[in-house]
């Protein structure tokens, strides 16, 4: 089920405007949360307390130091998708887009040649 968020005054495509998944799972929008009901305070607490709980559980274990500076926390995620799907591809050489272009001249001069 997709449920839409948005903060008074913003439409689809601006800043406050978030679509978000609420199946089975506490972020980004917890389940039972009503934001015609509640506003973005109660959602960002809702959000704090559900981090630190997963620090608890799941990082400290492994990383007793680790911690959160929730003045950087925010509501949602992004997907750097060149950062995960970009490939290198390395630029043909030199004397091959030389000779494209000769061959590119050649065409043109012909055509005009026919034209005049």
């Amino acid at each position: 089920m997709l449920r839409q968020w948005r903060q008074p005054g913003t439409r689809p495509g601006s800043a406050g405007y978030r679509d978000c998944a609420v199946d089975d799972i506490a972020l980004p929008l917890p389940l039972g949360y009503d934001d015609k009901q509640t506003g973005l305070d109660q959602l960002l607490d809702l959000v704090r307390d559900h981090c630190e709980n997963y620090l608890k559980a799941e990082v400290l274990p492994h990383v007793p130091d680790a911690w959160i500076d929730h003045s950087k926390t925010k509501v949602g995620y992004e997907i750097p998708l060149n950062r995960h799907f970009y490939v290198y591809q390395p630029p043909r050489p030199l004397e091959e887009i030389e000779d494209d272009i000769k061959q590119l001249e050649a065409d043109i001069v012909k055509m005009l040649g026919t034209i005049v």
